[in-house]
């Protein structure tokens, strides 16, 4: 199917087949269906066995082609094309591509115009790192069946009751051997953690949570984000004070961003590079998500989305000396509630004093 897409009867004629294997066969006649092929198909939790209906599988490796990509950030490329455009699916992004810039020619000759306009616009990218498809539906940016499937099929409330009555099943034979044969060693694990959850008791655990100064002679950086996902808008702030605890700066941006995520990374970005361009070279940077906490701390990430912008970020920290920090919600109360403020200004605010 990802050469060719079969007509829908082809689809209905195989799934027929599905069913009948699946139902099975008493003599030479077919055994009753008690359920419809399609209802089989939803997910365990709203009444299904998870099978996957031809027609979206179908769909699914339709995605896997240039013309199903949000590369223009307009939606996917087949959405924007008149339906009498040549949309081979076997043509590759990097055709449209000559010595590093796009082939005007090319991209002309699939193109309408106003398509050709956006497509010049777009930022190919460093030419030296292999290109990487990222996948918006998913929040590490890594293709996934199961997101494209909710696409495409349709959806029902969710029915736990077949899940629930297993379970209830399964824990009363349980309950029932562990009383009759006390001694009996059950090889499944429900016994254990049964008893264990018995013995625990809630041992309370207090810590203060506050701003620190930082050490004599360098900075801090505070930076939060507040991200709104209706509009693919953010408000980043920072601020910065010294080994004292006096203000030095802050900044207000509003931005275009994908997630929560893109958002933080933006910030750090923001604010290591104004320091660095300032001749600020020795400060920590503190904030309270640990995901970018942790991807600054070891140089590199695995989340598709964040990795160009991790590389930005690190080429910056290698010419300055700079301590990432994670730090609770409660010690970054200032830059949170600035951030909410952020979202209803405009441009980007440099303050240097509290005028």
């Amino acid at each position: 199917m990802t050469a060719m897409s079969p007509p829908k009867s082809t689809f209905n004629l195989i799934e027929k087949h599905f069913a009948n294997f699946f139902w099975g066969y008493s003599g030479e006649h077919k055994n009753y269906h008690w359920r419809s092929w399609k209802t089989l198909c939803f997910p365990l939790e709203e009444g299904g066995i998870e099978v996957k209906r031809m027609d979206v599988f179908d769909n699914i490796l339709a995605t896997k082609s240039m013309w199903w990509d949000n590369w223009t950030g307009m939606g996917h490329l087949a959405s924007l094309l008149p339906d009498d455009t040549n949309n081979n699916p076997k043509v590759l992004v990097k055709e449209l591509i000559q010595h590093g810039n796009w082939n005007i020619h090319t991209v002309i000759g699939f193109f309408p115009d106003d398509i050709v306009q956006i497509t010049m616009n777009v930022n190919i990218g460093k030419h030296d790192i292999p290109d990487q498809a990222i996948w918006d539906l998913t929040e590490n940016g890594k293709y996934s069946n199961k997101t494209v499937l909710n696409m495409f099929r349709d959806v029902k409330p969710k029915d736990n009751f077949l899940r629930k009555m297993k379970q209830q099943i399964i824990w009363n034979i349980q309950v029932a051997v562990h009383r009759i044969f006390p001694r009996c060693k059950l090889t499944l694990r429900w016994v254990k953690y049964y008893d264990d959850m018995m013995r625990l008791q809630p041992v309370p655990k207090a810590i203060i949570v506050a701003w620190r100064k930082p050490l004599q002679g360098s900075f801090k950086l505070n930076t939060d984000d507040s991200y709104i996902h209706e509009n693919v808008k953010a408000g980043l702030v920072g601020t910065m004070r010294n080994d004292q605890g006096d203000f030095i700066m802050a900044f207000s941006v509003q931005a275009k961003c994908s997630n929560n995520n893109d958002a933080e990374s933006q910030v750090v970005l923001f604010e290591i590079k104004w320091c660095i361009q300032n001749g600020w070279s020795n400060f920590n940077i503190e904030l309270d998500y640990l995901l970018v906490t942790t991807m600054l701390k070891e140089g590199n990430t695995d989340n598709y989305k964040m990795k160009r912008i991790n590389e930005n970020i690190t080429q910056f920290m290698n010419h300055a000396k700079i301590t990432p920090m994670h730090c609770y919600r409660e010690a970054n109360q200032v830059v949170d509630y600035l951030a909410k403020l952020a979202t209803t200004t405009s441009g980007s605010n440099i303050y240097l004093s509290f005028q």
